[in-house]
């Protein structure tokens, strides 16, 4: 009788061990030496030594969290002044929206854009529609800031609206600049 109670509850423990595997702990990852944030599971890591690119695509396909740095000394030459110089400019901003609004097709339509300052730094958050292949509306939401000679993209999609919110707070509340 004793050996069977052990057994059920280790049953339990592990069940629920399992079922906490399942939806995922929160993996902080340092982007930069001062950039870091907490994806709601470990994402997988792509890259190159001038870009490392951070997916996590929810097993219940409500959302994608997407977190692409990209060093622009490596991959364009510019150095850490230059960037600090160009991102006062509006105009620095207007290109990046640009570029961001480029790679999501013509069907894409901005929704909102936004400067945000995020311990001293400058960023800009756009949300943008687009539809899926199932017709339903996606809303993506990106951050893009620029630390030393690193451009950094954090993005969220919410796949036909149906993304926990929480979840996606959680997010982008977890981005810290050292």
């Amino acid at each position: 009788m004793k050996s069977v109670i052990i057994t059920l509850l280790l049953s339990i423990l592990l069940g629920y061990g399992f079922a906490s595997m399942a939806q995922g702990q929160p993996q902080e990852i340092k982007l930069t030496e001062k950039v870091k944030i907490a994806f709601p599971s470990t994402p997988s890591k792509s890259g190159n030594e001038a870009a490392e690119l951070y997916i996590l695509k929810l097993s219940d396909s409500t959302a994608n969290f997407i977190a692409a740095v990209t060093d622009l000394q490596k991959a364009n030459g510019l150095d850490a002044g230059t960037l600090l110089e160009a991102s006062m400019q509006p105009e620095f901003w207007d290109e990046a929206a640009k570029g961001l609004m480029a790679q999501m097709g013509n069907e894409a339509k901005e929704i909102s854009r936004t400067m945000k300052n995020i311990n001293g730094y400058d960023a800009m958050q756009i949300e943008i529609e687009r539809q899926n292949s199932e017709g339903k509306t996606n809303i993506i939401t990106a951050l893009i800031l620029v630390e030393g000679v690193k451009s950094i993209n954090i993005m969220h999609t919410n796949r036909g609206g149906r993304a926990d919110s929480k979840i996606t707070k959680d997010f982008f509340d977890s981005i810290s600049i050292e």
